[in-house]
Order: C-alpha cells, then structure tokens, then sequence
C-alpha cells in the first residue's frame, strides 16, 4: 500500500482512502499510479479517469463542465482524498455536461476500474458505509453552496467561501490564516458561481480594508474580520 496515503484519523481508525487501499492488497490488486502535471484534466467519465481515484501526492479540483463552456468547481482534494466514486453510483449526466479532475499541482493518483471496486466493496461492506458518507458530505456542501447562490451577494458567497477554506486547508500565518492553495480569481468565481471580474473586484476592496492579503498566488485572511464582515452586512 502506499506509504504516502496510508494514514489514520484522530481515532487511531483507518481514512478511507486507506481503507481502500488495504482492501485492495487483501485481494492482490495493486492499483495504477498515474501521473497528473500542474493544469492536466483527467476525464472522470471515460478513458483513463474512469474509475475511482484515491489522490497520493499533489492537489486536484474537480469540474463541471456545461456545453455552453461555463464551468462549476465542485470540490478540492487533498492528498489522502477520494474521487470519482460519483460514476459508481449514477450514469453519466444526459444534458451534454462533462466533469474533470484538474491538477492545482503535479500530483501522483492511484486509480481503481469500477469492476475492482465493486469487488473490495463486497469484501469489505463498510467501505459502502465510508463511500456514503463521502457523498452524503459532498451533497451537502453543494446543498449549502446552492442556497448561498439564491440567498446571498456576491461578497458574502464569497467571505463564506474564504472562511470554508479557512477553517478546512488553513494554515497559520503572522497577518492571519494562509489558505495554502493557489486558487486564481476564476477559481474562486468558479466556486460561488460569480464573474472573475466580480470576483477581483471584491477581493481588491477586501485587501483595501485590511480583511484579505495574498503572498504570491495564494490568500492571506483574517478570519475575526471575515466572520464580523457577515455581521456587518448582515447577511
């Protein structure tokens, strides 16, 4: 098993991107390492992307592609995270739309055919359980980001977002929390379903007020001042 995403939680239990992966060598299946550089797509709906996908090394963002080219981020994975298990339990979509795994940086991805996962599902039920719980997770945060896209302005889908990469990737940083992945302006346009323009212009007033610095491609954000932004605005 690899050692890079052979990991446990805080209750000494098994990940389940571990759990899978030990599955799989109890049945003598060693999964395909694959290669992804910086800006690559993987197609999560055929070809070599087929399948479910435990992340070793590097960052991913998954899309969603409509035909009319706009384009929804749906998550970020970290190493140690697991994705495309959303063909395993639905057809691909019928109105044209396509979804990708893009690489934030070289990143190294173990993949597993669904055949195969099928059967480590069957060895092991609780895996069921780990893979349902995954989609519950990711159901919800689309659910809360859905409502924020009918409830809430643009700034504040936005102080929401920073504050949910904040808490979730943060890392501590002398002028507040470093959010330690480089997301562009469309990325984060991408993720509150807003313009990049919007987007820059928000973050520039932001800065402006001392809420919001960077350090390259990547934020800077004082969490105190994003939380009393949403008082403020009241929303």
């Amino acid at each position: 098993m690899p050692a890079s995403v052979a990991q446990a939680d805080e209750t000494g239990s098994l990940t389940l991107s571990s759990e899978i992966l030990v599955t799989l060598t109890n049945l003598g299946y060693k999964p395909t390492a694959m290669r992804v550089g910086r800006g690559e797509l993987i197609s999560l709906e055929d070809g070599r992307g087929c399948g479910v996908h435990v992340l070793a090394r590097g960052r991913m963002k998954i899309l969603r592609f409509s035909d009319e080219g706009r384009v929804i981020l749906l998550d970020l994975i970290e190493p140690g995270g697991v994705f495309g298990e959303l063909n395993f339990v639905s057809v691909p979509s019928s109105d044209g739309g396509s979804r990708y795994a893009e690489a934030l940086e070289d990143a190294i991805v173990y993949s597993i055919p669904f055949l195969t996962f099928e059967r480590a599902l069957r060895q092991r039920p609780g895996l069921a359980v780990g893979i349902a719980s995954l989609l519950g997770q990711r159901c919800n945060k689309l659910e809360r980001r859905l409502e924020a896209h009918v409830f809430h302005r643009v700034p504040t889908r936005l102080v929401n977002e920073l504050l949910e990469l904040a808490e979730r990737y943060g890392v501590a940083h002398d002028n507040g929390t470093l959010i330690p992945i480089p997301l562009s302006q469309q990325d984060l346009g991408n993720l509150i379903g807003a313009s990049r323009e919007i987007v820059s212009l928000t973050l520039s007033e932001f800065k402006r007020r001392g809420i919001v610095s960077s350090k390259g491609r990547r934020l800077i954000v004082r969490e105190d001042k994003l939380r009393a932004e949403i008082t403020r605005t009241g929303h």
